[in-house]
């Protein structure tokens, strides 16, 4: 049964399309990329600002092999929301090595990941 949920947040780079954006962030943030045709779950447009939204399941994610991205520079106007769901047993055996970014200078731009239950976020969201 699937009761938990992670969430990467992150902005496109100028000229970088969201869905490349998706699999950026995901390797940034977590250490995992996709290899899925994926479509987004929502669009959302709040005065400039253009969010879309992703989901995947823990399982699908496969670990990222590659260099860090160099900095470059964000789109602030272009934003992408993945959510990642899963039992709170494969979030956690799946999480379990994550890798934060390696480029960061200081620990403030260090990922953060939390597995949030379901039922809690409903709780506190809703």
């Amino acid at each position: 049964m699937t009761d938990s949920q992670i969430c990467v947040t992150g902005k496109c780079l100028i000229g970088e399309s969201f869905i490349k954006a998706t699999k950026r962030e995901l390797s940034e943030e977590i250490g995992f990329t996709h290899d899925l045709n994926v479509k987004e779950s929502c669009t959302k447009t709040k005065g400039k600002y253009t969010y879309k939204t992703y989901c995947f399941c823990i399982n699908d994610l496969i670990p990222y092999i590659g260099e860090d991205h160099s900095e470059v520079i964000d789109d602030h106007t272009k934003r992408v929301q993945i959510f990642i769901w899963g039992t709170k047993e494969d979030c956690l055996k799946k999480m379990k090595d994550v890798r934060t970014r390696m480029l960061s200078l200081d620990a403030s731009d260090l990922a953060g990941v939390m597995i949030m239950p379901i039922k809690e976020i409903l709780t506190h969201y809703s």
